[in-house]
């Protein structure tokens, strides 16, 4: 489920390209699998759909994604993401520890 935070500072469409890219790394968006169309998750999310194109831009610019023209949007095949990798925590990038990855998920809690 994506939450927005209106009272956050950060962009409506970097939080959701963050809570989107979160359910892929938490498998919850499995590879391959298709993402909300731009209007049905504008809609669910009674925001703008440039906001959620803009999303989905992010997202795929950053490797989690890709699309397919008249299609839509897909989860990628990747196994590790972008400032996101299987051993992050054990080498120290635990939340609360000073780094910008520690920082950034504590401003979005």
């Amino acid at each position: 489920m994506i939450l927005i935070d209106y009272s956050e500072r950060r962009p409506i469409y970097e939080q959701v390209a963050e809570k989107i890219a979160e359910l892929i790394i938490r498998g919850v968006l499995p590879p391959e699998s298709q993402l909300p169309s731009v209007r049905s998750l504008a809609m669910d999310l009674s925001i703008n759909p440039n906001t959620i194109q803009r999303a989905y831009q992010e997202l795929e610019r950053k490797g989690y994604t890709y699309s397919v023209p008249g299609k839509g949007s897909f989860v990628s095949q990747k196994t590790e993401y972008p400032g996101r990798t299987a051993g992050a925590c054990r080498k120290g990038h635990a939340p609360g520890d000073g780094s910008a990855a520690s920082e950034k998920r504590d401003r979005s809690v």
